[in-house]
């Protein structure tokens, strides 16, 4: 095997003729059980380590309770410190199966994509175990349940989340599979940069590099339109609930929710539909693979980091509020309830979207590198394809524009009549009330009086010291 590879060279037809004397090496059953082994061992290291961040007596949760009693701020900074390590751990396991089927597939690119695969297959056997599981959190949050049913359910779900992430990062990267072969696959361009931007999918290319880095952009702008969305929404929410307590109403009139709702929703989903088209007609052919690299690996990443602080924190606001570290209503468990809801909205804005949006956007971009790679093979001028990623991004950047215009709730002081018990609290109103009273006396209309006193009378030691003394005098 080493004189073949000595005697060929980085051609497409040596590279096919190397792949198919690797393919000779290996047993195809044999490998397909291994990736499917490896995607469950996997799939089960990354469901105990989620797991640990919900475990209410773990020591992520109880050291995020023990440290909110010195402030929120310093709680959150545990949790999530504590859970940033765990997701590093768990797309070190990501990068692990990789090295691994690289090495099982004998080196064959198209095998090795096809292997991660199956192993996203494995992992998909742990999640369907673990159903149970998944859905123990919603059988649980009745107020007819038993606390101890609670407990027990608590972050019950957050392993298999992770795992069910995993697998999809799998299955996406994947979708490298058909990419690559189409770039390798395509006739030479009409220019020498043309060709470089179609064939040229090594570490070292610009375009490669370009595309991953629009990928991480990519999760990024999602993540904060999302964000966005949630704040107009809560804040939407909180003044409408405290309005209609304060005026006596038996419900909640949220009318603007619909819209807001439909408004928020369109950008990160037309941004996703979009970068792969913006990647390929405005970067080049060859930036389709890094696109899916750099959104899969981010998307993964940060997924599993908010799914495993939003359970660490929500955890520990339970185990102060059972009693420890303060108690309810401690500094502490303030502190936690306020990193509860931060994470909360972080794991339903990233952790739940993670999955939904890898699968997505890996599936586009299989699909629309067809297109790109013959626009650039078949003569079509350049300021088309330049043209069509312009138009992709004035779509963006109109649902931008439309998203950031939505109704939002005023949250000025002084607007209108119910402002001022709105954005105030109980204990302002009162010593603004007590200010407004007048303290100082006024000598005016003060009548002194004399008061008659008497000298007052020495006191029965005074008397016994004086006779004692008269005494002694005498003898």
């Amino acid at each position: 095997m080493g004189q073949w590879v000595s005697a060929t060279d980085e051609s497409q037809y040596a590279s096919a003729f190397l792949d198919l004397m690797g393919l000779y090496s290996i047993t195809p059953n044999v490998v397909v059980a291994v990736a499917l082994g490896l995607g469950v061992l996997a799939a089960l290291a990354v469901v105990m380590l989620l797991n640990g961040t919900g475990h209410r007596l773990g020591g992520a949760v109880l050291r995020t309770a023990r440290t909110s009693r010195t402030g929120g701020a310093l709680g959150i900074i545990a949790g999530l410190g504590s859970t940033a390590l765990t997701a590093a751990g768990a797309v070190a396991l990501l990068v692990l199966i990789a090295l691994v089927i690289s090495v099982l597939s004998a080196g064959v690119p198209g095998l090795a994509l096809a292997l991660l695969t199956h192993a996203g297959l494995g992992a998909l056997i742990v999640v369907a175990a673990h159903a149970g599981a998944l859905l123990a959190s919603t059988f649980a949050d009745r107020p007819d349940a038993e606390p101890a049913l609670q407990g027990a359910a608590a972050g019950a779900a957050t392993g298999p989340r992770a795992a069910l992430l995993l697998a999809g990062a799998l299955t996406a990267l994947g979708a490298l599979g058909p990419v690559v072969s189409a770039l390798q696959l395509a006739p030479r361009a009409g220019s020498v940069w043309e060709d470089r931007a179609l064939h040229a999918i090594t570490p070292s290319s610009l375009t490669m590099l370009a595309g991953a880095g629009l990928g991480v952009l990519t999760v990024l702008l999602v993540t904060s339109s999302l964000l966005d969305g949630a704040r107009r929404l809560g804040a939407n929410a909180v003044v409408e609930t405290r309005a209609s307590l304060l005026e006596g109403r038996a419900h909640a009139d949220l009318v603007d929710l619909t819209e807001m709702v439909r408004r928020a929703s369109v950008t990160p989903v037309v941004v996703a539909l979009l970068m792969p088209v913006v990647a390929g007609f405005g970067l080049g052919p060859g930036a389709l693979p890094g696109l899916l690299l750099g959104m899969v690996l981010t998307a993964a990443g940060l997924g599993l980091w908010t799914l495993g602080a939003g359970s660490t924190l929500e955890n520990a606001a339970a185990v102060i509020g059972s009693g420890r570290y303060g108690g309810r209503g401690s500094w502490g468990h303030s502190g936690a309830l306020g990193g509860t809801v931060l994470t909360g909205v972080l794991r339903s804005t990233i952790g739940s979207v993670a999955l939904p949006l890898l699968l997505t956007s890996s599936m586009l971009t299989a699909l629309s590198v067809s297109a790109v790679v013959g626009m650039n093979t078949d003569d079509t001028s350049p300021f088309l394809r330049w043209g069509i990623a312009v138009i992709a991004l004035v779509i963006m950047m109109a649902c931008w524009v439309i998203a950031a215009t939505a109704p939002e709730v005023d949250l000025e002081d002084g607007e209108g009549e119910i402002a001022s018990p709105l954005f105030s609290r109980a204990a302002e109103e009162s010593a603004g009330d007590l200010e407004a009273m007048d303290w100082e006396p006024d000598d005016e209309h003060i009548e002194q009086v004399p008061v008659a006193t008497k000298p007052a009378k020495p006191a029965k030691s005074a008397k016994r010291r004086a006779r004692k003394q008269r005494r002694g005098d005498e003898g």
